[in-house]
This record gives C-alpha cells, structure tokens and sequence, in this order.
C-alpha cells in the first residue's frame, strides 16, 4: 500500500512515481521469491479498469502483470485488491476529500476540475475494510476483487454537501478537467458482492464522520 496515489502528483512527478509504485513492488516480490514466502495481497486501483491511462494507472497495471507472472513463474500465490476513491477517519493526505474538507474549514475555494458532471466512486474506510477481510477470509487465492460501492457520486454534489455541513463560505471554484483521467467512475463490484459484502454507510454518512473527526485535528 505504500504507494504514490494522487494521479496529478504522479503525473507531475513520473519518475519518482515508477521507483515507488513500479520498482517498489518488485522490490517486494523480488525478497519474497528470495525468502520463500507464497503470498501476496497487491492493492492495485480500479483506475486500471478505465481507458484513460496515465503514469499512476500505468505503474498499477504493471504491477498487476507482474504478481501474475510471478504466479506463473514462481508459484506465488496472491490476490488483487482494487480499491476506489477510499475516504474516512485517519486520513491526513491531500487526496480529494480530505483536502476539500479542509479547505471548506478554513473557507477556502474547493477546486473542481471538469465541467460538473465528474462522478467518483466513493469508498468509506469501513466498508472497504469489511470488503477487503471478505476478499482474504473468503475469496479465492490468484484472483481480483474490485472494493467500492458500485455507484457514482456526482463531484460538484459531494462539494455542495461538504459546504452546507460544515456551514462554510467556501466557493466552488470550477477548473478544467485533468489530463488522462476518467470523469465517469462507476465500479463492478460483482465479485464482492458474491462473498457478502454490503454497503454499510451511505457517502453522506462517510463524509459526515470524516468530518467530526477532522474537526478534531483541528481543535
């Protein structure tokens, strides 16, 4: 999981995101093929599932190709994880939620990139985490397991709902849409789905209690 996220970061940054997300994993899989040990769970993205293509979705693909060669080659065993857009308590990046969160705090704009018909497919930290317990206890070894909510949630909707819950003066501030990634994200969670995961908290609820506990970070 130790990974570079934020997509225009990465694409800022494209070498510094290869050593890390690329090399990083076959670091890891390299000492495992060294020391024996048989399995591996790699969180992949589900941006790897979507046309657009940059150097973020590139190092994930890669590492997906290359857990599955190291199946084939080696006998690993593993599991892919994709996950979705996750948000919740203990986040202090500068991922999109958090940072909207912050800023609608402190009354600064929350920049949207796109034309307002950008959808995310929100994922709160509990349920991906029930997701992800479901996938090891219950899934099947050398096979990937898409983790979200299987619904997209409009952007400038989930802007709107953090300013009037924070009661903030906040504007939302509309920028062009950013290269090389999809303004439409909507997952199958098919797979999941198939070993009992529910949707245990709506995005409002989520957004609701990352934002108590952002507020104590700030007190």
């Amino acid at each position: 999981m130790a990974a570079r996220c934020v997509i225009r970061e990465c694409i800022a940054d494209p070498d510094a995101t290869n050593e890390t997300n690329a090399m990083g994993t076959f670091n890891v899989l390299e000492q495992m093929r060294k020391t024996g040990c048989k399995q591996f769970v790699y969180f992949s993205s589900s941006r790897v599932l979507h046309e657009e293509k940059n150097v973020y979705t590139a190092t994930k693909s890669y590492g997906e190709e290359l857990v599955q060669a190291y199946h084939q080659t080696y006998g690993l065993d593993y599991q892919i994880i994709r996950p979705s857009t996750v948000f919740g308590e203990l986040d202090c990046t500068n991922r999109l939620v958090p940072a909207w969160i912050r800023n609608a705090f402190s009354g600064k704009p929350l920049e949207l990139f796109g034309n307002g018909q950008k959808t995310l497919d929100l994922t709160y930290i509990r349920d991906f985490v029930q997701g992800f317990f479901l996938a090891i206890d219950r899934g099947k070894w050398n096979e990937d397991y898409t983790i979200a909510n299987g619904k997209g949630v409009n952007l400038a909707e989930l802007a709107q709902y953090i300013v009037q819950q924070s009661n903030s003066k906040s504007k939302i501030v509309f920028r062009d849409a950013e290269i090389a990634q999809p303004q439409q994200v909507e997952c199958n969670i098919e797979k999941i789905l198939e070993l009992g995961y529910t949707q245990e908290f709506s995005w409002k609820r989520g957004i609701q209690n990352t934002m108590d506990w952002l507020k104590t970070k700030q007190a």
